[in-house]
């Protein structure tokens, strides 16, 4: 058993501390320290990460990989890219988005011209998964966001967050995305009560926080109206912090 145990362990123990090393904020500073060493807790981090990994590929990811990786190989001709990239709808530099814009729109312009019975297309807004704060695989959704451009609708891909942001920060990105959709999207052709959101894995809690505004905001305002002290979170401070947000959404 040795001879299979130690290579083994040994594996664990680095797979374990490479994890820990480039995840841990607190590696940076003293690695010895925040290294596990004790088997039990080496066994827990790597049950840990099992667990995460089967949960990472469950869903749609392998899909979206593999759909990814067959158009990159396969593809006997050159697909149109209807995409306009780098469009800015925030303040910040970190605000750009891609959007997919469906031919079909563009010819129906053309023809009939600038009527005001021109057809407006439904518009959805994609947020990719695996963290909220780093969303540079959002090219592994482009050949999805293609497909859905052609069926009819504009597709947009953002970028929200960066390294080290706060899930406020995040989420302030998102509502500036979902809030430039809003506005702009009757001078891109888009219909903008018809919006959708999508998102899997961390856009998919996004997505669900985001939904939750309205609801919030209703809470609060009938809460305030019977109790001067009215407070959802355990926290006043995150209960503060959370009504100074949800002020900034209209």
């Amino acid at each position: 058993m040795l001879p299979f145990a130690i290579p083994l362990t040994l594996t664990v123990y680095g797979i374990v501390w490479l994890y820990t090393w480039t995840h841990d904020p607190r590696a940076r500073r003293n690695l010895l320290q925040v290294l596990p060493w004790h088997p039990r807790r080496v066994y827990k981090c790597s049950r840990a990460l099992w667990s995460g990994m089967l949960d990472g590929l469950g869903g749609p990811t392998v899909a979206i990989i593999v759909t990814y990786l067959a158009a990159k190989l396969t593809r006997t001709e050159r697909v149109q890219d209807t995409a306009v990239r780098d469009i800015q709808y925030g303040p910040q530099a970190r605000h750009r988005l891609d959007m997919f814009v469906p031919i079909a729109t563009q010819q129906q312009r053309r023809a009939q011209g600038d009527k005001q019975d021109v057809e407006k297309f439904p518009v959805l807004v994609i947020f990719p998964g695996y963290r909220w704060s780093k969303t540079k695989r959002a090219r592994l959704y482009r050949p999805m966001a293609q497909t859905l451009c052609g069926d009819g609708m504009f597709v947009v891909l953002p970028k929200v967050g960066s390294t080290g942001a706060s899930l406020e920060e995040i989420m302030g990105d998102f509502h500036q995305c979902v809030q430039w959709v809003f506005e702009n999207a009757v001078n891109f052709g888009g219909d903008p009560n018809r919006v959708h959101l999508l998102g899997y894995g961390a856009g998919a809690h996004l997505c669900t926080m985001y939904s939750l505004v309205v609801p919030l905001k209703t809470w609060y305002a009938q809460a305030d109206r019977m109790a001067n002290d009215a407070q959802l979170l355990s926290s006043r401070a995150s209960d503060q912090t959370l009504r100074k947000w949800l002020r900034t959404i209209r």
